[in-house]
């Protein structure tokens, strides 16, 4: 009966992804709501395929042929609902002319290079993107206006396929295979990479390199690998702190050589070919306020300035904690915490954002991480607003949708008690995945 139940389950998941393909001939506002819908109830199939998981051969095999039919389905759909995989583009196509992307913004630009796709939102202000992004932004522009889109859906593809093949090796080494669901059926890498073409689907590949790479007793190649995270996405830096703190003072010094060294390559050969990174990210953080629960709240209770000061405190407070549970064998805890924490702080927030977290989440479960990497697809009601031409504001129920997921689920972990797996970082593995398999 549990076997069948899960069964069931997986293959829901493709058939229901397959529905994406008829969302786009929908209005602007019901096309979004049916989008969200979907992600929920590919949200419910995984976490039954999760609780449903029978102990027995095959069950890997079935929800890794389930999560790969989704993702090809979903790479086949045109981009939609946000239009970040035409501003990608874009700044692949003005660095491939030679011009500056985090000097000159696309208004000015549009003028000074062959025409183009354009988009409707944020033309007047330089791209945001760090080295590593525009490079590969590039590699698919390169492919010219007919193919750039596809070549670009390819790429994410790739980095969400082999994202779920080196979760799936972690996790068949701990021995926690039966969580390897809320990898291959999360929604936010299906979806959110496949439909949606986000770039966070590198920075979440590298979080997951990150981990193989320290579980296999490879600090300096497990921090090179988060510095490339970095270079595609700024957010996973946070992780230098909890995942560096790895057993042994020679791995740490590793780790961070090897992470400092990744980042100032990338930054440093983007400054020698005339780029001037980071371009306008402050700009964008000033631009699009309260989209995230905690600064909302603060700036309803006081202002802008004090929303600012506890955002920064939060991610502060979060970033030492995530220290403190890293020093104390709970790297994957803390490595969630840190990132968590200026997520909800921050002054924006949007559901791809949350893409590093679901690594992390599938090897350290937690009701309040789930709540939240759950509740955070409600902020597309933010791009709602966007399609009738209202402004850059959000309603407040999905904010406190997402603060009550994560208040609910802390009060589930502490009432649940339970005595967190032995750090995976104390018992390395030296195999390869082929070994393993």
């Amino acid at each position: 009966m549990r076997r069948g139940t899960f069964l069931a389950l997986c293959a829901l998941v493709p058939a229901l992804t397959a529905t994406i393909l008829l969302i786009p001939r929908l209005k602007p506002v019901p096309r979004l709501h049916a989008y969200v819908g979907l992600e929920l109830v590919l949200s419910a199939l995984m976490f039954g395929a999760w609780a449903a998981w029978p102990e027995e051969t095959g069950s890997r095999r079935c929800a890794l042929a389930s999560g790969v039919a989704a993702r090809l389905i979903a790479a086949v759909t045109p981009a939609f609902p946000s239009t970040d995989t035409a501003r990608y583009l874009w700044d692949g196509h003005v660095a491939l002319a030679g011009i500056d992307p985090y000097r000159v913004v696309p208004n000015v630009a549009r003028a000074l290079v062959a025409p183009w796709p354009s988009w409707a939102y944020a033309g007047d202000i330089p791209t945001i993107y760090p080295p590593g992004s525009l490079l590969l932004f590039a590699i698919a522009a390169a492919f010219g206006r007919a193919l750039a889109a596809w070549v670009w859906k390819l790429l994410v593809l790739a980095a969400s396929l082999e994202l779920l093949a080196l979760i799936d090796w972690t996790l068949r080494t701990e021995k926690l295979e039966r969580h390897l669901p809320l990898v291959a059926l999360s929604p936010l890498l299906v979806l959110e990479g496949g439909v949606g073409g986000h770039v966070d689907v590198f920075s979440a590949l590298a979080v997951a390199a990150t981990i193989w790479w320290l579980s296999r007793g490879r600090s300096a190649r497990a921090g090179a690998a988060l510095g490339l995270g970095v270079l595609a996405k700024l957010l996973p830096g946070l992780l230098w702190f909890p995942l560096g703190l790895s057993p042994g003072r020679r791995c740490a010094s590793r780790f961070s050589r090897g992470f400092i060294a990744a980042v100032a390559g990338g930054f440093g050969i983007a400054w020698l070919l005339g780029f001037h990174p980071p371009g306008s990210l402050f700009i964008f953080l000033k631009r699009w306020p309260n989209a995230s629960p905690l600064f909302a709240g603060a700036t309803a209770l006081w202002s802008r300035a004090g929303a600012n000061w506890a955002a920064g405190a939060t991610a502060l407070v979060a970033g030492a904690a995530g220290v403190w549970m890293a020093r104390r064998g709970l790297h994957i805890e803390g490595a969630i915490v840190t990132l968590s924490g200026p997520l909800l702080a921050g002054p924006v927030l949007f559901p791809w954002y949350a893409l590093p977290l679901v690594p992390l989440a599938a090897l350290r479960p937690s009701a309040w991480a789930l709540g939240f990497i759950t509740t955070v697809l409600l902020l597309y009601e933010f791009e709602a607003g966007l399609e009738q031409a209202i402004h850059w504001s959000l309603p407040s129920w999905p904010l406190w949708a997402i603060a009550m997921a994560v208040a609910a689920g802390l009060a589930i972990d502490g009432l649940s008690r339970r005595q967190p797996p032995a750090s995976w970082l104390t018992t390395p593995r030296h195999s390869s995945p082929r070994e393993a398999s």
